[in-house]
């Protein structure tokens, strides 16, 4: 039952209701999936419906405690809604070794937003290294400068990533994470060199 991903491409190219709405039909053929259940607490989360991304996720991790992008999602989306403490807690509290660079940048960007530089810079030097050495995903990096308002080192690192073809820019125009950089001309660029709308307004 592949229908969740369009359910995917609409809210990548933010049709947020419709893709609720393909979501949910998917759920009552597999109510058990923890990839539609993400794909639903994914919807909330870039729709800015914090309180019911964070509902929607704490039973994705529930379901499946080694799922990890559930729990980044999770800690950002309680970053969305002003608790700083969650989502510390989600990273500290989580069943699974956050060993894999986007656990690790996900770590570092609500580190740097609750206001622990020293935790998030540590993260980003080992990730800078490793991306010397083997692959860390540029765009993980650049959400860990914008989490320490670092806009410069931001763009720099999504350059990198459109050089690298990533396909973790898809996610570019509906991840909360990159708000800050939104008003800037360069990043309306990078939408439109990725092929993906090029205002919230949209």
């Amino acid at each position: 039952m592949y229908i969740w991903w369009y359910g995917w491409y609409l809210g990548l190219t933010r049709r947020f209701d419709e893709s609720l709405e393909v979501m949910k039909r998917a759920q009552e053929f597999d109510p058990l999936s923890h990839l539609i259940g993400f794909g639903v607490g994914a919807i909330y989360f870039w729709s800015g419906q914090s309180e019911r991304a964070i509902d929607q996720l704490q039973r994705v991790v529930e379901l499946n405690p080694n799922f990890r992008l559930a729990y980044s999602y999770l800690a950002e989306a309680y970053l969305e809604k002003g608790d700083f403490a969650s989502a510390i807690a989600t990273f500290d509290n989580a069943p699974i070794a956050l060993n894999d660079p986007i656990s690790l940048s996900a770590a570092a960007y609500v580190y740097a937003k609750a206001g622990d530089r020293h935790k998030a810079l540590k993260i980003l030097n080992e990730l800078e290294k490793q991306s010397s050495q083997e692959y860390a995903p540029a765009v993980h990096i650049a959400q860990i400068y914008v989490g320490l308002g670092d806009n410069e080192q931001a763009f720099a690192w999504l350059e990198k990533a459109c050089d690298e073809r990533s396909v973790w820019l898809i996610w570019l125009g509906v991840d909360p994470t990159f708000n800050p950089l939104r008003s800037n001309p360069r990043f309306e660029d990078l939408l439109r060199r990725v092929g993906l709308p090029q205002s919230f307004d949209n």
